[in-house]
């Protein structure tokens, strides 16, 4: 039977959290409005990447109410579709500018798992709709470490809503280009002039898994210089012609090599995170008069770890959890080490696989296995061990960076250990592992303190 738990009225319970997620859309507030209250939209865009709603039932008045099915591939039987499902009551229809409703999490196993009071907002702007949604949070409110499933959910689901409603906006001043190798067709965008105006070189912004989009916020506040960002190959609009699925360092190096000469203006300066940081510490070993300065921002680099063989252990227990059950377990071992504090130890290790539902993820398989981040496809990018000679060597000034929030996190801990094995320390920036993102990615940070920082560090203001 499912537990039991006292229904919060989200009218008149005081929040104890409040996310608050932005999008640009290229679609009228009226199309917007629709994909928010017509069954058949909802059905194509509901809920994050590797999982849909096979049903959608709206009674769009007030007091009425709605229910959104989740389904994994091959996973649940029709008869059982609404067995885990989001639903809710609508307190406020403004067509086309306001939604106001709850919105409760539900399976069959526990019942209700949490309860949010959700606000959509749709405002026309630049011929297009500026959408804000704020999401309250009450007590008893989610794991913590579900808060950032949520925030990550609501950033695959309105990528979605974008490819439903047509291409995203880009930037006044903004060109795609391609560049066609014999491995991969690499997209990269222009923000700016070539050359730059002002004679320093273009900003080239490099993530990994993350593509060219989880840029645009940081991008924004470099209004004066000439940005560059990329989709990595395979991720993204970059396509493969290799035959591989696998991301490897050294690999998108020679891609970030190639784009930079095919720019023609000379080394670039760089910010590169996540795996884009160990991309770009790859590159500046390889081709050392590529990269002026660089900022890399918690490259999760496995090997410089004292206790590297425990967090070996531990990217094996997420990814085997990930290929025996499906993307909802694999993710709740993921953050159970990317939230672990301190040192790997066999009390970590021996602990079970967390409970998806504690997160608020699904427990039930959906079915993937191809996930750049919980399969072994990103192997090689935590397991790259940095050159240490080259990158002393190379004339590149390289700063490595940890948000202040991962400060003793398995990301933060990395870039300390190669900050140190550079002779450095790790140069502190605001927020978290995406404190550059803003309300648009679903995983905001700090984005203008953080361009603040980079700004100073780039200029050597340190």
């Amino acid at each position: 039977m499912p537990e039991t738990r006292p229904t919060v009225d989200v009218r008149t319970a005081t929040p104890t959290k409040q996310l608050v997620i932005e999008r640009a859309l290229k679609a009228s507030p009226e199309r917007v409005f629709d994909a928010f209250t017509d069954p058949d939209q909802l059905e194509k865009w509901w809920w994050p990447n590797g999982f849909t709603c096979p049903a959608a039932e709206v009674d769009l008045r007030l007091g009425g109410t709605y229910r959104l099915a989740m389904e994994w591939p091959s996973a649940i039987p029709a008869a059982q579709q609404f067995s885990h499902h989001m639903g809710g009551e609508y307190y406020a229809i403004e067509r086309p500018h306001r939604l106001v409703m709850s919105g409760r999490a539900v399976n069959d196993e526990q019942g209700e798992l949490f309860a949010t009071l959700i606000e959509v907002t749709i405002e026309a702007r630049d011929g297009g709709t500026a959408l804000t949604i704020r999401q309250s949070y009450f007590e008893p409110m989610p794991p913590a470490e579900a808060m950032g499933g949520a925030e990550q959910g609501w950033s695959e689901q309105l990528g979605k809503l974008e490819r439903l409603l047509g291409d995203r906006p880009r930037e006044p001043g903004t060109r795609a280009e391609k560049l066609e190798t014999a491995e991969a067709d690499i997209v990269y965008d222009v923000r700016g002039p070539l050359p730059t105006l002002d004679g320093r070189p273009p900003l080239f912004m490099v993530g990994q898994p993350m593509d060219a989009g989880g840029f645009r916020t940081l991008a924004s506040y470099f209004p004066d210089r000439t940005v560059i960002t990329y989709d990595p190959r395979g991720l993204g609009r970059s396509m493969r012609k290799d035959g591989r699925v696998d991301h490897v360092p050294t690999v998108q190096a020679i891609d970030v090599h190639a784009v930079i000469s095919a720019l023609g203006v000379g080394a670039v300066e760089m910010f590169a995170s996540s795996g884009g940081a160990v991309t770009a510490l790859a590159l500046v070993a390889a081709y050392p008069d590529d990269v002026t300065v660089l900022v890399a921002h918690e490259p999760p680099l496995i090997p410089v770890l004292p206790d590297a063989e425990a967090a070996e252990r531990a990217r094996t227990h997420f990814r085997d959890a990930y290929m025996a059950k499906g993307r909802g377990a694999g993710m709740a071992a993921f953050i159970a080490m990317t939230s672990w504090q301190g040192e790997f130890t066999e009390d970590f290790l021996a602990r079970p696989t967390p409970d998806p539902v504690q997160f608020g993820l699904p427990s039930e398989d959906d079915g993937s296995r191809d996930d750049p981040v919980l399969s072994d496809r990103s192997w090689a990018v935590s397991s790259y061990r940095p050159d240490v000679d080259a990158l002393v060597a190379a004339p590149t000034r390289i700063v490595i960076a940890a948000g202040e929030e991962s400060i003793g996190t398995f990301t933060g801990r990395a870039a300390a250990a190669t900050a140190e094995r550079l002779g450095q320390r790790a140069t502190v920036f605001p927020s978290h592992h995406g404190g550059f993102m803003g309300g648009d990615s679903g995983y905001a940070g700090r984005p203008e303190a953080f361009a603040r920082k980079l700004r100073d560090v780039l200029t050597g203001d340190n």
